[in-house]
Protein backbone atom coordinates (compact mmCIF):
# COMPACT_ATOMS: atom_id res chain seq x y z
CA UNK A 1 0.00 0.00 0.00
CA UNK A 2 1.09 3.60 -0.32
CA UNK A 3 1.66 6.16 2.38
CA UNK A 4 -1.02 8.87 2.55
CA UNK A 5 0.48 11.30 5.04
CA UNK A 6 1.29 14.70 3.47
CA UNK A 7 5.02 15.37 3.50
CA UNK A 8 5.29 18.98 2.42
CA UNK A 9 2.76 21.80 2.80
CA UNK A 10 3.38 25.12 1.08
CA UNK A 11 1.49 28.37 0.86
CA UNK A 12 0.09 29.19 -2.57
CA UNK A 13 -1.57 32.24 -4.06
CA UNK A 14 -5.18 32.32 -2.91
CA UNK A 15 -7.51 30.81 -5.48
CA UNK A 16 -10.93 29.17 -5.46
CA UNK A 17 -12.23 25.74 -6.36
CA UNK A 18 -13.98 25.94 -9.73
CA UNK A 19 -16.69 23.58 -8.48
CA UNK A 20 -17.69 24.88 -5.02
CA UNK A 21 -15.80 28.18 -4.68
CA UNK A 22 -13.87 27.11 -1.56
CA UNK A 23 -10.76 29.18 -0.91
CA UNK A 24 -7.41 27.45 -1.18
CA UNK A 25 -4.16 28.97 0.09
CA UNK A 26 -2.05 25.85 0.84
CA UNK A 27 -1.08 22.68 -0.97
CA UNK A 28 0.35 19.43 0.37
CA UNK A 29 2.48 16.88 -1.45
CA UNK A 30 1.24 13.30 -0.91
CA UNK A 31 4.30 11.70 -2.52
CA UNK A 32 6.81 12.91 0.04
CA UNK A 33 10.47 13.62 -0.22
CA UNK A 34 11.71 16.83 -1.77
CA UNK A 35 9.34 16.83 -4.74
CA UNK A 36 8.00 20.29 -5.54
CA UNK A 37 4.41 20.86 -6.62
CA UNK A 38 4.53 21.82 -10.29
CA UNK A 39 2.49 22.73 -13.35
CA UNK A 40 0.13 19.89 -14.25
CA UNK A 41 0.14 18.17 -10.84
CA UNK A 42 -3.28 17.13 -9.59
CA UNK A 43 -4.97 18.85 -6.68
CA UNK A 44 -8.20 18.05 -4.84
CA UNK A 45 -10.54 20.51 -3.16
CA UNK A 46 -10.78 19.47 0.49
CA UNK A 47 -14.31 20.89 0.69
CA UNK A 48 -15.97 19.09 -2.23
CA UNK A 49 -13.43 16.58 -3.62
CA UNK A 50 -13.27 18.23 -7.05
CA UNK A 51 -10.07 17.24 -8.91
CA UNK A 52 -8.15 20.01 -10.68
CA UNK A 53 -4.57 20.66 -11.77
CA UNK A 54 -2.02 23.30 -10.87
CA UNK A 55 -0.85 25.96 -13.28
CA UNK A 56 2.82 27.01 -13.30
CA UNK A 57 1.94 29.84 -10.84
CA UNK A 58 0.27 27.25 -8.53
CA UNK A 59 -3.25 28.53 -9.16
CA UNK A 60 -5.79 25.81 -9.92
CA UNK A 61 -7.43 25.00 -13.24
CA UNK A 62 -9.80 22.43 -14.72
CA UNK A 63 -8.31 19.21 -16.06
CA UNK A 64 -7.73 18.63 -19.75
CA UNK A 65 -9.43 15.57 -21.27
CA UNK A 66 -6.15 13.61 -21.09
CA UNK A 67 -5.53 14.65 -17.46
CA UNK A 68 -9.08 13.63 -16.57
CA UNK A 69 -8.48 10.14 -17.98
CA UNK A 70 -5.22 9.89 -16.02
CA UNK A 71 -6.91 11.08 -12.82
CA UNK A 72 -9.55 8.35 -13.09
CA UNK A 73 -6.79 5.71 -12.91
CA UNK A 74 -4.62 7.38 -10.24
CA UNK A 75 -5.06 5.22 -7.09
CA UNK A 76 -3.85 7.78 -4.53
CA UNK A 77 -6.00 10.50 -6.04
CA UNK A 78 -9.11 8.31 -5.99
CA UNK A 79 -8.55 7.23 -2.37
CA UNK A 80 -8.16 10.83 -1.21
CA UNK A 81 -11.18 11.99 -3.21
CA UNK A 82 -13.31 9.19 -1.75
CA UNK A 83 -12.14 10.00 1.79
CA UNK A 84 -13.10 13.64 1.33
CA UNK A 85 -16.53 12.72 -0.05
CA UNK A 86 -17.12 10.18 2.75
CA UNK A 87 -16.12 12.71 5.41
CA UNK A 88 -18.40 15.35 3.89
CA UNK A 89 -21.37 12.95 3.97
CA UNK A 90 -20.59 12.08 7.60
CA UNK A 91 -20.40 15.76 8.59
CA UNK A 92 -23.69 16.46 6.81
CA UNK A 93 -25.41 13.59 8.68
CA UNK A 94 -24.05 14.86 12.01
CA UNK A 95 -25.25 18.36 11.21
CA UNK A 96 -28.75 17.15 10.36
CA UNK A 97 -29.10 15.10 13.56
Amino acid sequence: MFEMEPKTTIEIEECRCSNCGALANRASDIVGGKQQIKDGDFTICIDCGHVMAFNADLTMRELTDEENKNAEHHPQLQVIKNLILFNNKRRKREYLN
